[in-house]
């Protein structure tokens, strides 16, 4: 007979959040994560082999904001969560989980799949709450997806990773001689905007992007990350002066590599 399980197919969540949540039956930092499917009762070691021979699978990480909090279910909740503003990822974030989805019912490791509109949240805690008045004050941060993972549900609020795929990071710190530089990654010029807003957030969280402007070619996109800056800088001061023009781009079959270089 074949051992069922409780799993999911999801994408890890990366972040740091120095302020005080409410209080609850908490979900450790490291097994917070984005779902794609929820596999209520699985046969484990099928659903890892057919994961194997999946394709396409992702290539590229993502991130996000993680703007507000939400409680989920809205009329009786049990979790609470970052609700996460996904940017121009959040259109293929959505594809990906009605495609597995539709794969994993078709292949029989589904009965039937979701087909609500894909809400993208990363759960932070299960009722009993405590301190809700907490959630009236929010501070707004980057929040990272870098890789992809089947995980157990084995009680307890504890996940197991059962698979993984890791995935080429969209930001990241590098080292630099003088002034600060970030590598981004993206497949389209708005999403090397979002990335390198993102990014730059990370140390200077006035930064967050807020909206993607209409970009033509990567000069243009540099401009609009100054004009941002500049604009900022004016109402309360911030201290950096501007993103390099003086930076390396690299292509890799559809994706493009940015050295980023921050003058500060």
């Amino acid at each position: 007979m074949q051992q069922k399980a409780r799993a999911f197919l999801a994408f890890a969540a990366s972040e740091e959040y120095p302020h005080k949540l409410p209080e609850g039956r908490e979900i450790a930092p490291s097994m917070r994560h984005l779902t794609l499917v929820f596999f209520p009762e699985v046969d484990l070691k099928g659903l890892i082999g057919a994961l194997d021979k999946l394709s396409p699978l992702p290539q590229l990480g993502f991130g996000g904001i993680a703007k507000e909090f939400v409680l989920l279910p809205p009329r009786h909740p049990r979790v609470l969560a970052w609700n996460v503003n996904l940017g121009p990822s959040l259109p293929v974030i959505a594809r990906l989980a009605e495609t597995y989805g539709i794969w994993a019912e078709r292949e029989g490791f589904l009965q039937q799949r979701e087909t609500r509109a894909y809400l993208p949240h990363v759960s932070l805690m299960r009722s009993p709450f405590s301190h809700l008045d907490r959630i009236k004050t929010v501070y707004p941060h980057p929040i990272l997806f870098p890789s992809l993972h089947l995980y157990e549900s084995v009680g307890n609020l504890e996940y197991e990773k059962r698979w993984s795929k890791e995935l080429i990071v969209p930001y990241r710190e590098i080292p630099h001689t003088a002034d600060v530089a970030f590598e981004i990654v993206g497949r389209s010029l708005e999403e090397l905007y979002w990335n390198a807003s993102l990014a730059l957030a990370t140390r200077w969280e006035q930064l967050l992007p807020s909206e993607i402007p209409v970009l033509e070619s990567h000069p243009d996109l540099i401009r609009m990350l100054n004009k941002r800056i500049a604009e900022i800088d004016s109402a309360e001061g911030i201290s950096l002066k501007a993103v390099s023009y003086h930076s390396t781009l690299t292509k890799r079959e559809d994706v493009t590599y940015w050295e980023m270089i921050v003058d500060v």
